[in-house]
């Protein structure tokens, strides 16, 4: 299965955005944290992930991460890292040793990006999915998820702060085996759950700006663009529309 390009886009990871019509008590929940998110111009989290095999093993741990000051946003989650600021965008792969410089977003584009990054596949949740209570009091809300087709997951439960309605934790559990077109797909990747968890999160707080930075990760000599620091080494595609150059 798609298991590591799930993973990335999971952990870089990303907002619901779907436009729920319904009354339900359980959604009505999800829709106050899309609000929380859209509203809020600035906060900050640490991102941990666990990921266990289908004994119950967890077989890694990892951190990470999430940063967004206006219209500027930086993640950092298994060896991969996004900025995003006006001037432009960077996409680093840490294992391959290769550096993304692209154009900035568009305010619009930014945007609706933006509230995409925390929760991935919202598209999963359909209204023909099942919305279910696990705990709701003044502390904490979580909700289990239920797709009514069998899919890559079994099912999703996040938790979320009662007043703040921001994401907390989010547990993917992926089913082992699931059926595509009359042909039976297999998880390989060895992955029976994904624990995700949110720490430290701030709020419309003052965040350090230089994460956002360009001069974080690269510069330009000469007209040549090269990395600095660790990243001195990497290898840097530059996607801009007016020079399309590959450096190292």
């Amino acid at each position: 299965m798609r298991a590591g390009v799930k993973y990335w886009i999971m952990c870089v990871g990303s907002m619901l955005l779907f436009a729920l019509q319904v009354v339900a008590d359980e959604r009505e929940d999800i829709k106050a944290m899309n609000k929380a998110y859209r509203d809020t111009k600035n906060y900050s989290m640490e991102v941990e992930m666990q990921l266990f095999n289908e004994q119950g093993k967890m077989l890694k741990t990892t951190k990470g991460f999430i940063r967004k000051m206006e219209m500027n946003y930086a993640t950092s989650i298994l060896g991969k890292q996004t900025v995003y600021n006006t001037s432009g965008r960077i996409i680093i792969d840490e294992q391959e040793k290769i550096m993304i410089y692209a154009d900035p977003l568009s305010p619009e584009y930014f945007a609706q990006m933006n509230n995409e990054r925390l929760l991935s596949d919202s598209l999963l949740f359909s209204p023909e999915a099942t919305y279910t209570y696990i705990r709701k009091d003044a502390l904490h809300t979580s909700i289990q998820i239920t797709e009514k087709e069998k899919g890559e997951y079994d099912k999703i439960e996040i938790t979320l702060n009662s007043k703040t309605h921001f994401l907390e934790e989010v547990v993917y559990y992926y089913n082992q085996s699931i059926e595509d077109e009359g042909e039976v797909i297999k998880n390989d990747s060895g992955i029976s759950k994904i624990i995700v968890r949110y720490n430290s999160i701030k709020i419309n707080a003052k965040i350090d700006g230089s994460v956002f930075s360009e001069k974080m990760y690269l510069e330009n000599k000469a007209g040549k663009l090269t990395g600095v620091g660790k990243y001195s080494s990497f290898t840097v595609v530059d996607q801009r529309k007016k020079s399309g150059k590959t450096t190292k």
